[in-house]
């Protein structure tokens, strides 16, 4: 994972097919003030998309949802990370706790 790469890019990491994917400050602060409990994990969101345990689509064009087996110690069972591409890149979107895959 790559930190602080421009003005506002919170973080960098690649998918596990190579592609860059990019979670912004403004989204950081999004998970952190509407999913609290994921504070501590932030680390973890981007093992997410770089190392997931699972990848799945989403219901939306170019939408992947990244899914990290969590330990048992953590609130949860899953920390989900929604990513949306585009063409060059990634860039997250959400990320919050599951207690199980949908």
């Amino acid at each position: 994972m790559t930190t602080h790469e421009g003005p506002g890019i919170r973080a960098i990491a690649p998918d596990p097919d190579g592609v860059a994917i990019v979670l912004r400050e403004e989204r950081s602060g999004h998970i952190i003030a509407n999913h609290p409990e994921v504070r501590p994990l932030q680390v973890s969101v981007m093992e997410a998309v770089s190392s997931p345990s699972h990848r799945r689509p989403g219901p939306s064009l170019g939408e992947v949802w990244f899914y990290l087996e969590l330990p048992a110690s953590a609130p949860a069972h899953w920390l989900k990370v929604v990513v949306r591409y585009d063409q060059r890149e990634g860039w997250i979107v959400t990320a919050f706790l599951r207690r199980s895959m949908p």
